[in-house]
């Protein structure tokens, strides 16, 4: 795979997945500034959202760039435009008990100050792991029919192991 080629990046897949920590090392491989999704949907440190026009505005601004590599756990119809623009999307779809456990272990390791991060409340927890357990039957299927209908180049990497293999592959 010659993903040097590719500078609009969409990396999707569920809380916990792995997403950021993905978009953080191509970010550095290729030398392409990542964003966060989350960072145009809620205010800084909580998780109390913004205007959804403010939102897409900040969004048109990112993927009018010639090169970027966007994460997000999103699926609703507002991600379509990143779909569309990107050149390749990469799927992080890993065991559903071990995005349980990572965002427990987040939520307990940002609520006790050992990393930075959005302090969720318990109901903010409950719905990540709602959203966790929904994920495979809801939001995948959704980001297959965008990712089909504007006909991208796609990869699903499904273990730590293909994660740190396609990493390798890209130095």
């Amino acid at each position: 795979m010659k993903i040097r080629k590719y500078d609009r990046i969409f990396i999707t897949g569920v809380s916990g997945s792995g997403k950021t920590f993905l978009a953080s090392r191509i970010s550095k491989i290729l030398d392409i500034k990542s964003y966060d999704l989350d960072n145009l949907v809620f205010k800084k440190n909580c998780y109390d959202r913004i205007c959804e026009k403010l939102r897409d505005k900040k969004l048109k601004k990112i993927i009018k760039r010639k090169k970027w590599i966007i994460e997000g756990a999103y699926s609703r119809g507002w991600i379509e435009s990143i779909i569309k623009k990107s050149n390749f999307i990469i799927i992080i779809d890993i065991n559903s008990w071990l995005i349980k456990k990572r965002i427990l272990m987040r939520t307990l390791k940002r609520k006790i100050g050992l990393v930075k991060g959005k302090k969720e409340k318990f109901s903010d927890f409950l719905e990540l792991i709602k959203y966790a357990h929904d994920y495979p039957l809801k939001s995948l299927p959704k980001h297959r029919e965008f990712i089909d209908k504007h006909k991208k180049e796609f990869i699903i990497l499904k273990s730590k192991k293909q994660i740190n293999k396609f990493l390798e592959e890209l130095k």
